[in-house]
């Protein structure tokens, strides 16, 4: 996720007071993309991103796909890239339910000493990928969480410069001046 869309991400997140990790399937999302995270470390792989896309399956008959509902929501959810809310992947409701799925790109550059020079003349942005990373997964999934205050002050601060920050909820007693780059 690349700054801006990763700071709106985090801004919707804010609005909505949303837990990714509350959602089904989470755990299994969490859990893959983590062996994939160390894959790459193992191999001195960097400069990868996550990328979050989000779609909607409805059963309505102007709805693109003609499959029922209920069948788009199993396949969405049934992939350990993607979570549903619960009551979607039960498939115990009609009507639309929206799946985040999260995946992993760009992973083939190889933290060489030309890279490891190139990450100390740029704040070391590349050292601890994995990790970092990793980090930012797990605060996708709960940006109240202690070591996720980065975050969430990066998304009380978007939703600050969009006109719509809540003085109440997740944003209370928030500096959204953005002080750490993360």
């Amino acid at each position: 996720i690349k700054s801006d869309e990763r700071d709106d991400l985090l801004a919707t997140l804010v609005k909505q007071e949303l837990r990714l990790n509350q959602l089904a399937n989470w755990e299994d999302l969490a859990a893959e993309l983590g062996r994939s995270l160390q894959f790459l470390a193992d191999r001195q792989l960097v400069d990868y991103s996550l990328l979050a896309s989000r779609f909607r399956a409805s059963g309505h008959a102007d709805a693109p796909s003609t499959r029922p509902a209920s069948t788009c929501r199993m396949e969405l959810s049934s992939g350990p890239a993607c979570i549903v809310a619960p009551r979607c992947a039960r498939g115990d409701e009609e009507g639309d339910c929206e799946a985040i799925c999260i995946t992993l790109v760009d992973y083939l550059m190889r933290f060489d000493w030309v890279r490891k020079f190139e990450s100390k003349m740029k704040c070391e942005k590349w050292e601890d990928y994995a990790t970092r990373t990793q980090q930012l997964l797990t605060c996708l999934g709960d940006l109240t969480k202690p070591d996720c205050a980065p975050y969430l002050q990066r998304g009380c601060h978007r939703l600050a410069l969009q006109g719509a920050v809540h003085h109440h909820g997740w944003c209370s007693g928030v500096d959204s001046a953005i002080s750490v780059e993360i």
